[in-house]
């Protein structure tokens, strides 16, 4: 048992992706959210093109956990930035 499943609607589902152990299904997504519809808590949304990470702070909102790639490293930069202002808003509201 991997976890609870989203009720989100499903998106359209790309293609499933075999890499090594693991099977991994591509959306065509805009990020966010809606991306871990068809996901198990627990398990990795693997991002190629993360930008400023709204698809990595919405896998750690929904405790899946995250790979997020990108070329532009003024972006890979920003969504660094931003998962540590999640982290340690969520670390403050942990210690209330």
């Amino acid at each position: 048992n991997c976890g609870a499943r989203l009720n989100y609607p499903a998106l359209g589902c790309l293609e499933d992706v075999s890499v090594g152990k693991w099977e991994l299904e591509a959306f065509n997504t805009s990020g966010g959210i809606g991306t871990m519809c068809d996901t198990y808590e627990g398990e990795i949304v693997l991002d190629p093109f993360c930008g400023v990470g709204t698809t990595a702070v919405a896998a750690l909102k929904t405790r899946r956990h995250y790979i997020g790639l990108d070329v532009n490293h003024e972006y890979v930069n920003r969504a660094k930035i931003r998962l540590e202002e999640y982290a340690r808003k969520i670390m403050s509201q942990s210690k209330v």
